[in-house]
């Protein structure tokens, strides 16, 4: 088994699903998240990737977040553990509730599949927001 083709990844503060199936993304961070100090808590912060599979591959193993000093900061476990396969575009959100940024600095999102080598699917700058003039 092969792992799918990351094809995207959004990071936000939420999202909902409709009735009609459409995704609803609520606070979306592009580049950057500042933040008024350090540290901060979020009430959650949310990975969305979207992946494009064929026959066979599987998304298995773990994503793991990590600090601007390398520091394994949260694990979640892939939906897709037991060697579900996929097929086509698939869409995964990786929810982090109580999320604590203690500093400033790149932190990543990454995907370390059963078996296989780790991998950087997304890195984010975290800001100190400056106080207005």
């Amino acid at each position: 088994m092969t792992t799918p083709k990351l094809i995207d990844v959004t990071l936000c503060d939420e999202i909902r699903r409709e009735d009609n199936g459409k995704f609803l993304f609520i606070g979306v961070y592009t580049g950057h998240v500042l933040v008024p100090r350090l540290p901060f808590d979020l009430p959650t912060l949310t990975f969305f990737t979207k992946w494009s599979a064929q026959a066979g591959d599987s998304l298995d193993g773990c994503f793991e977040v990590y600090s601007p000093d390398r520091k394994l900061m949260y694990r979640l476990d892939s939906p897709f553990e037991g060697g579900a396969t996929l097929e086509g575009v698939v869409h995964v959100a990786l929810a982090v509730r109580g999320f604590r940024f203690t500093q400033e600095g790149p932190y990543r999102l990454d995907h370390k599949p059963s078996g296989g080598r780790r991998r950087n699917l997304l890195a984010f700058d975290v800001k100190l927001r400056k106080p207005p003039d």
